[in-house]
């Protein structure tokens, strides 16, 4: 599961002027993805920059299968 939230206020002026006014925003989400069977759980990493999640998460290497080569006549 992942979950974040953001706040922010902003204000300009003072209540002691004639021009004033303050802005407040607020969110929440949240959000669940399946990880896949051959998932290496114990080696997920998340890091955030400049409000971008970002999410690693490596596999186990699946057996190459064996190709075989048909000529047609």
């Amino acid at each position: 599961m992942i979950k974040g939230e953001h706040k922010t206020e902003e204000e300009e002026g003072s209540p002691e002027e004639d021009e004033y006014w303050s802005s407040k925003s607020y969110g929440y989400y949240n959000t669940s993805l399946s990880l896949p069977d051959d998932a290496k759980v114990e080696d997920i990493k998340a890091d955030i920059k400049n409000g971008v999640l970002n999410v690693v998460i490596p596999r186990t290497e699946k057996p190459k299968k064996d190709v075989q080569e048909i000529s047609v006549e």
